[in-house]
């Protein structure tokens, strides 16, 4: 099973500008064997509070596709970042204290034995988690 990162996510959504490669790979993989986790619901909705004084149009377009595309395409998919998986990131923040988030998506495959679908598979490196990139497969 795969946690798709917040960076494929954010591809996904633009049809015009997807990347061949990793459209590819999307449409092989069975719709059931694909997760978010709560946490790249938290960036999304970041990214799209942060932009609602500068384009508040924008910003609307993008909570309906976090609304409809994302929480309902994914309902029963989202990976609830929980107790378990705290320890876990703790334990892998304190050696390498980069980006608390990154963290604890990679906590979240370490308890689920889920592979993370990333563009940045370096973010993760110093973590025993399987990544794949799909804009170099």
């Amino acid at each position: 099973m795969y946690l798709l990162d917040t960076s494929v996510l954010s591809v996904l959504r633009n049809p015009g500008t997807q990347d061949a490669k990793l459209v590819a790979w999307a449409s092989q993989q069975q719709t059931f064997n694909l997760y978010v986790s709560s946490i790249s619901i938290l960036e999304l909705k970041l990214a799209i509070l942060q932009k609602r004084k500068a384009s508040p149009g924008e910003c609307d377009v993008l909570n309906t596709w976090l609304q409809k595309q994302v929480l309902q395409g994914f309902k029963g998919r989202v990976v609830a970042f929980d107790g378990e998986m705290a320890e876990y990131c703790a334990a892998l923040h304190v050696p390498n204290p980069k980006s608390e988030r990154d963290a604890m998506i990679a906590a979240t495959c370490l308890v689920k034995n889920f592979s993370l679908v990333t563009r940045h598979p370096l973010d993760y490196k110093h973590i025993k988690i399987q990544t794949i990139n799909p804009w170099e497969a």
